[in-house]
């Protein structure tokens, strides 16, 4: 089945159920835990020739807004 989402991939799928069971878990805690995972999805991806998963940079501006959203949703400090 097609959904003509290019980026609603596996990856995509576990980042959205993540968002469902989403809990203040602190922000360090979650891009310490995201980064690895889109870094090891892309490498498995990259070794069978695919192109990345998750092919994005998240530069520190938007880290920066990141954390805004999540700051706005659990609190500062959540």
């Amino acid at each position: 089945m097609q959904l003509a989402e290019p980026y609603r991939t596996l990856l995509g799928h576990l980042r959205h159920e993540i968002g469902h069971w989403y809990e203040p878990t602190g922000f360090p805690e979650i891009v310490d835990t995201w980064l690895p995972l889109t870094y090891a999805l892309n490498a498995v991806n990259r070794s069978m020739g695919k192109a990345d998963l998750y092919p994005f940079y998240l530069a520190p501006a938007v880290l920066g807004k990141l954390r805004f959203v999540h700051d706005a949703v659990t609190g500062p400090g959540g």
